[in-house]
C-alpha cells in the first residue's frame, strides 16, 4: 500500500481520462494534423521574422527568420534549394516589375502635368 490510498472511483476516472486522451491523441495523428506541424511552426517563423524586419528590429527578425528557414530546410530540403536557385529569376521579374511601376508613375506624372497646365489655362480665361 503506498502512502495515500486513491478512492477507487477517483482512480477509475483518472485511468478512463488517460485512456480518452490517448484515443484522441491516436485520431489526430491519423487526421495527419501532427505530420504539419514542421511546416506551420517553418511558415509562421518567417512571416514573423518579416514583420519583425519590416517593424525595425533587426535582430529578433533575423533570428526568426533564420529559425524559419531551419525548420523549412528540415521539411522540405530539395523545395528550399529549388527556391534558393530561383532566387535570381526572383529578383529579375521584381525588377523588372519595378521598372514597369516606374514607368507607369513618369508617365502618369506627365499627363497630370499636362491636366494641370490645362486647369490654369481654363481658370485664367
Amino acid at each position: 500500500m503506498g502512502i495515500t490510498h486513491i478512492p477507487q472511483q477517483v482512480a477509475s476516472t483518472v485511468q478512463d481520462a488517460a485512456e480518452n486522451l490517448k484515443y484522441q491523441g491516436t485520431r489526430l495523428l491519423e487526421n495527419g494534423v501532427d505530420k504539419n506541424w514542421v511546416r506551420t511552426v517553418a511558415a509562421g517563423s518567417l512571416v514573423t521574422g518579416a514583420i519583425l524586419l519590416a517593424t525595425g528590429k533587426r535582430k529578433a527578425g533575423l533570428a526568426v527568420a533564420a529559425a524559419g528557414t531551419i525548420f523549412a530546410l528540415v521539411e522540405d530540403p530539395e523545395g528550399v534549394k529549388k527556391v534558393w536557385n530561383n532566387i535570381p529569376d526572383y529578383l529579375d521579374s521584381g525588377h523588372t516589375l519595378l521598372g514597369r511601376f516606374e514607368k507607369f508613375v513618369g508617365e502618369l506624372t506627365i499627363q497630370g502635368e499636362k491636366l494641370r497646365t490645362v486647369f490654369e489655362k481654363a481658370v485664367r480665361s
